[in-house]
């Protein structure tokens, strides 16, 4: 209830300092914070798959060239021991066949985009395993290309970068196969040597584009909600500013009054009935009662006879001391209502200064009082009614006139039933008066039993009662 003082929002973290404070976050600094550290985290995240991206694909290049050079040493030395014995024996050499090659294979040296071919001193290529369309009958060199032709004149054990005749890109080893005149060549596409790299890669990418999607809804989730909750604040606070707009000009307060906890809610109007300076918290019930009238009932006891009675609400008066010292009337009208969530019942109302109103009835009985001295001291008989013939007001001299007894003569009883009270005096003579106006009222002069003389004026009010007045103008 406390936030009904519309106020930014912000995040409240505690921390350490002395006593346990408070660190209070702004909602707009938070926004931009949270933008902030999504950007920086993507960015990080973003440079380091990229960083693993470029060393893990290095490493598996090299580990891959590596791979396929220890290959090309044990396939080579193989066939050299092969041939040399075959070629002692035959001192002919003959043209190598698939199977020949074959069997030097080891097992997966065809994995990862491997493949072998032999050529003669010629650097024709005789045969390869497996078969690739458009290089069987070629030449290494123009395989290799003019600036790497030199190196099929020795045995070279470095990886060479080549473009196979279907465009694609690969390396190659060659090893020389003397006493046989021939040259084994490896050749790995790129493609094959970035397969073990392309998976976990592709993993990486997929977790990279999946994290930059959830963190991208997160924060413009984020923002939707703060534009949403900035709206709805703006709301709140033309609400609450036309609230207590309309609560300063009734001279109201709002109160919300959590009794199990004893802490009390006051709208910012009610801080303005006391002078006092609004605060965006709650009060306590201690603050409350040290500016209670001591001759008024304390409010705490009205709320333990509420509860015990059973009722729902309460009506009282009371006074509050007002921040310069004088006492301020309120009457509060408040209900017991169940908040969500809490066991305990809160009591909530509007309390309205009225002391206007209490100055305005003090005077009204100090001129009522005053009016009544003055109407039981003049020496005449007085009697007020209303517009529906009910008695205002009579003086002592009236209940004598008419004999009527002083329980019948209470304010409020009707015409009709006075009159059946009343005892009628005896009129031996009544005489118009002259020049009366008859717009003024009614004017004619009595002599009643006792011989003396009355003069009877009857007046209507404004509001349709009227005045008699009897004057005794006896000679």
């Amino acid at each position: 209830m406390a936030g009904l003082f519309v106020k930014e929002r912000a995040l409240r973290l505690p921390v350490l300092a002395g006593n346990w404070a408070r660190l209070s976050v702004p909602e707009h600094v938070l926004r931009g914070l949270v933008t902030a550290l999504i950007v920086l985290f993507l960015a990080a995240f973003g440079a380091a798959a990229a960083i693993w991206l470029i060393n893990s694909r290095n490493l598996v290049l090299k580990r891959q060239q590596a791979t396929s050079i220890l290959i090309a040493d044990l396939v080579a030395g193989r066939m050299r021991t092969d041939l040399a014995a075959e070629l002692a024996r035959t001192k002919i050499p003959r043209p190598l066949t698939v199977e020949d090659l074959s069997r030097a294979l080891v097992k997966g040296a065809v994995n990862d985009g491997r493949f072998y071919l032999v050529a003669d001193n010629r650097t024709v290529i005789r045969t390869m395993l497996p078969p690739i369309d458009g290089l069987i009958g070629g030449t290494l060199t123009s395989l290799l290309g003019a600036e790497l032709a030199p190196v099929v004149d020795r045995d070279h054990g470095a990886m060479v970068a080549v473009t196979l005749p279907d465009g694609r890109d690969a390396s190659m080893t060659l090893r020389n196969l003397a006493p046989y005149p021939g040259i084994l060549a490896l050749i790995q596409t790129r493609e094959g040597m970035l397969a073990a790299w392309s998976g976990p890669s592709l993993k990486l990418v997929t977790l990279f584009i999946a994290a930059f999607g959830v963190l991208t809804l997160i924060g413009t989730a984020f923002h939707w909600q703060a534009s949403r909750a900035g709206e709805a604040d703006a709301m709140l606070a033309l609400a609450t500013e036309r609230l207590d707009k309309a609560l300063d000009r009734g001279r109201c307060g709002l109160w919300d009054w959590d009794i199990a906890r004893g802490h009390v809610f006051w709208s910012r109007s009610m801080f303005d009935i006391l002078g006092l300076k609004p605060r965006n918290e709650l009060l306590s019930y201690a603050e409350i009662a040290e500016r209670l009238h001591p001759d008024d009932t304390p409010i705490d006891g009205l709320i333990d006879d509420l509860l015990c009675s059973g009722a729902s609400g309460i009506d009282h008066e009371f006074r509050l001391r007002h921040a310069d010292g004088h006492w301020v009337w309120l009457r509060a009208r408040a209900e017991l209502a169940e908040s969500p969530g809490e066991a305990t019942p809160h009591l909530i109302g509007i309390t309205i200064d009225v002391t206007e109103q209490k100055i305005t009835d003090r005077l009204n009985k100090e001129a009522e009082i005053r009016l009544r001295d003055a109407i039981e001291t003049i020496s005449e008989a007085f009697v007020l009614w209303d517009s529906e013939n009910r008695l205002v007001m009579c003086n002592s001299k009236y209940q004598q006139f008419h004999g009527l007894p002083e329980s019948v003569c209470q304010p409020g009883i009707s015409y009709d039933v006075l009159t059946k009270a009343s005892r009628k005096p005896v009129i031996r003579r009544r005489l118009p008066v002259a020049n009366a106006e008859r717009a003024e009222g009614t004017s004619f002069e009595v002599q009643i039993e006792d011989l003396h003389w009355l003069q009877i004026n009857e007046r209507r009010t404004k509001d349709g009662g009227f005045v008699s007045v009897g004057t005794d103008i006896t000679p």
